[in-house]
């Protein structure tokens, strides 16, 4: 069966990525940031490790949720982060 997509392209790998690389996060530029942490991806069939970074909600209340690699069928999927 064909993967669900949100109008971007789908990355698709047979081995799980490595875990989560420990990242100590810098001061806030401000309390009103929030750190989003680095993560995995997957770049011309390797892994590469995107930094964590402070970035400002878009709106009050916002919730990010992380990218993450999710388990599907014989490989792994990625999904991207998104705020909510």
């Amino acid at each position: 069966p064909a993967l669900p997509t949100t109008g971007r392209d789908v990355i698709v790998i047979k081995e799980a990525p490595p875990p989560p690389r420990e990242e100590v996060p810098p001061p806030p530029p401000s309390e009103r940031y929030t750190w989003l942490p680095g993560y995995w991806t997957s770049r011309d069939g390797r892994q590469e490790w995107v930094p964590g970074r402070w970035e400002m909600p878009p709106r009050t209340g916002a919730t990010w949720v992380s990218p993450r690699w999710e388990r599907r069928g014989e490989g792994y999927v990625f999904t991207e982060g998104y705020w909510r």
